[in-house]
């Protein structure tokens, strides 16, 4: 019998990779399985390393973003923003010559976006130390994925408070030019904002060329969707203040704004814009605009294609309507070019209508001269009873330095009805007219001629404010018999219409009248002549001179404003023919006086009316016949 045979001892177990050693493994599977797809050939042992340690990879891979995320948030927590203020306002002065004050903390929010809060801060002029602008709170969201593709895509823009002082200098550039210019690290990036929102702003506006302020208070503005050469919708209001010209309005924009980063170029199209308050004296103004407005700042330039503006209001008892619209208006080095230009206004009270239109083809206004080949204008005065109109033409030129206005070659055409005349009246004129608007003077020089009537003469106005007006007309011949009715005397005589000679109170007038041959009311006279004033509400022709009938007329008469109008006449007429004067002032009868004679008036009379004139009368006559 055999012995038993000693058991053999266990083979030893196989040594367990490192777990480095399987994270490696699994990561060779799976990237070379992958692999295997877009290669000739596979790598050996991929897909069996991939099925049997693909945990191991996924494990890895987590535990690196793991403690790479635990490294970034104790980064974050670490990092306080207001460590670096100093490398903040030193970048500011150093790339924009300006003083960045941050009086606040600075607070930083990392998750879901990256947000910036900056507290109260500060920005002075360029070069300067005066404040430029001031905000009370600035809020910055920007989202992160887009940054990583060199995309800023600015989720909310939140401004408040916001104190703006802008300058406008006289050479036309302003004092925010720079704060324009994009930084040189900022021309590779793509910008893109998803809200704006600006909550009780104030900005200041001074024209240091014009003297011109104004003021916008209370400015509320919300955008939506902004990115590089797309348009996006833009909301604004304020109240616009102003002093000199006086203003105040409530204000409403809309619009889509662009902003072409390549061009530099921002643009308002579809633009609409309503203003309501009080401007240049006008009561219950309502301003209405709409067009497109394109803006490119480094170049100085601007463009309105089209664009179109209406007002109305009161000013005084009259009821004001004004529109102005034009085709394209470009302003480029200084220089505005516009293109079918038109401005149509009109003034009514009660029964009466003042209308205006003025329009031309094209303008070009500089800083030296404002030109037009032809401008073109019509007036239209009517009442009740009578109506005026007139259109007329001219070449146009305007110095604004001198600030004055020339328009050389005026030709106009006028007609007028009046129950006094006997048909529509029917004038040409031509002239030239000269406006100095600092001295405020203005001087016309014309001929006009009314059928075979020729006129010509001089009228000047000085002081708008408190116009005074002369004036030198004279006419070869004058019949007012050929365009009165043939009763007009008769009319007047038994008009019961009271006359308002009001004013007269606030008229300052001066001037000449003067005729070779002068017919009217049958009568006929030569070498005519009368010289008026108005003045503290006395209106005075004198002297009043004329040859007529073989022999002279001389005298004057006044008329004086007031709770009860005042007329004196004092006439000496001498070496006239009496029958002849009485045949024609009296045709048909017999003459009741004849020979040579003189005739002396001194008359005074008081009244509103004709009526009231004749039983007022009182004075003295004398007639000498020989």
């Amino acid at each position: 019998m055999s012995k038993p045979s000693k058991k053999a001892p266990p083979a030893p177990a196989p040594e367990q990779p490192g777990s480095l050693k399987l994270a490696f493994l699994g990561w060779y599977g799976v990237v070379g399985t992958g692999l295997g797809y877009v290669l000739p050939f596979k790598p050996p042992f991929a897909e069996g390393y991939a099925k049997e340690y693909w945990r191991h990879a996924l494990g890895s891979l987590l535990l690196v973003l793991t403690l790479l995320g635990g490294i970034i948030s104790l980064g974050f927590y670490l990092l306080d923003a207001n460590d670096f203020k100093t490398q903040i306002v030193d970048y500011v002065k150093t790339h924009k010559q300006r003083d960045l004050v941050l009086e606040g903390d600075i607070h930083i929010t990392w998750f879901p976006q990256l947000g910036l809060e900056t507290g109260k801060l500060s920005l002075s002029e360029r070069r300067g130390d005066g404040q430029f602008a001031s905000v009370e709170n600035a809020r910055l969201y920007v989202a992160w994925w887009p940054l990583l593709r060199k995309q800023v895509q600015v989720e909310r823009v939140v401004l408040d408070g916001l104190q703006a002082r802008l300058l406008r200098h006289p050479d036309g550039s302003t004092n925010f030019d720079d704060l324009l210019e994009p930084a040189d690290w900022m021309g590779e990036l793509q910008f893109a904002v998803e809200k704006v929102r600006v909550l009780d702003a104030t900005l200041h506006f001074h024209d240091e060329a014009s003297g011109q302020a104004f003021s916008l208070r209370e400015l509320k503005l919300e955008t939506g969707r902004l990115a590089d050469a797309t348009a996006g919708q833009v909301q604004a209001s304020g109240r616009l203040l102003s002093a000199q010209p006086q203003a105040d309005l409530q204000v409403r924009l809309n619009a889509q704004l662009l902003y072409d980063h390549a061009s530099q170029r921002y643009e308002l199209s579809q633009m609409e814009g309503h203003a309501q308050g009080e401007a240049l004296g006008a009561k219950d103004l309502a301003l209405d605009w709409r067009g497109k407005f394109s803006a490119w700042p480094a170049q100085h330039k601007l463009l309105l294609e089209p664009f179109s503006a209406t007002a109305r209001g009161k000013l005084g008892a009259d009821q004001l309507e004004g529109k102005l619209s034009t085709a394209r208006a470009q302003l480029a080095q200084g220089l505005w070019q516009i293109n079918t230009l038109q401005l149509e206004g009109s003034a009514q009270r009660e029964q009466t209508l003042l209308a205006t239109t003025l329009q031309t083809a094209a303008l070009e206004a500089g800083p030296k001269a404002w030109r037009s080949a032809d401008v073109q204008a019509s007036l239209e005065f009517k009442n009740a009873s009578s109506q005026l109109q007139g259109r007329g033409n001219s070449p146009l030129l305007y110095e604004p330095e001198k600030r004055q206005l020339q328009l050389e070659a005026l030709n106009s055409s006028w007609n007028a009805s009046h129950p006094l005349l006997a048909a529509r009246l029917q004038a040409t004129a031509s002239g030239k007219l000269q406006a100095a608007l600092t001295p405020q003077d203005v001087t016309l020089d014309f001929k006009a001629g009314v059928d075979d009537t020729q006129l010509s003469g001089r009228v000047q106005l000085q002081d708008f404010k408190s116009p005074a007006w002369t004036f030198d007309l004279a006419a070869s011949t004058l019949d007012l018999d050929r365009y009165l009715v043939s009763d007009w005397t008769r009319r007047l005589q038994e008009s019961t219409q009271a006359q308002d000679f009001t004013r007269l109170k606030t008229l300052n007038l001066r001037g000449r009248l003067r005729s070779e041959n002068l017919r009217v009311a049958r009568l006929q006279a030569s070498q005519f002549s009368a010289e008026l004033r108005a003045a503290s509400g006395t209106l005075s022709v004198e002297p009043l001179a004329a040859r007529l009938y073989g022999g002279s007329l001389s005298g004057g008469l006044s008329l004086t404003a007031g709770e009860t109008p005042q007329l004196s006449l004092r006439q000496k007429l001498t070496g006239v023919q009496f029958d002849a004067l009485l045949a024609d002032l009296l045709p048909g009868s017999e003459a009741t006086l004849s020979g040579k004679g003189q005739l002396v008036l001194d008359l005074n009379a008081q009244g509103a009316t004709l009526a009231a004139l004749r039983q007022s009368l009182t004075g003295t006559a004398s007639l000498a016949l020989t």
